[in-house]
């Protein structure tokens, strides 16, 4: 089988195998280049690993991606899967995080970007609904897409418990 790359990102790189996809990050840092052999399974998750590696390594903001992931991935504290992941931005008056969408003087609020990118476009007419209650979360295993009423809903239901 040939070992042929696809580019699928700034810097990221894909390999077919017999196993599936293999997800490489090519990363240059204070000058030197190296690859590495990403954990992940999504472009999401490649996109996310390959910031966390880029911060371990101590890369300049300079050195780091471009473009909405990069803008959102790099103020995000992560954490373990199953923990928050708080928004260390911006955060608006109402309690959430928000990001600048580069090149559009548009603004975004980052637990959206974060659904959407692990888990596509939100349906029309849907919220999205922090399941661990964090306004600052942006793990997308928090996140899920809700009608309005089923967010009030639950939104009446923790009201009613505490």
């Amino acid at each position: 089988m040939a070992r042929e790359r696809t580019r699928v990102a700034n810097g990221l790189f894909t390999r077919r195998t017999a196993s599936g996809d293999v997800y490489e990050a090519r990363i240059k840092v204070n000058g030197s280049s190296l690859r590495r052999k990403l954990e992940a399974t999504t472009l999401d998750e490649a996109l996310v690993e390959r910031t966390r590696l880029l911060s371990a390594l101590g890369a300049s903001e300079n050195e780091r991606p471009r473009g909405l992931a990069a803008a959102l991935w790099r103020r995000v504290a992560f954490r373990g899967d199953d923990e928050c992941w708080p928004w260390m931005g911006a955060i608006t008056s109402r309690g959430y995080g928000h990001l600048g969408i580069p090149g559009s003087g548009r603004v975004i609020r980052a637990h959206r970007a974060a659904y959407e990118f692990r888990h596509g476009v939100i349906p029309a007419g849907h919220v999205i609904h922090h399941v661990c209650g964090s306004k600052t979360c942006c793990n997308p295993a928090h996140l899920v897409a809700l009608t309005p009423e089923q967010h009030d809903g639950h939104h009446t239901q923790q009201v009613g418990e505490s």
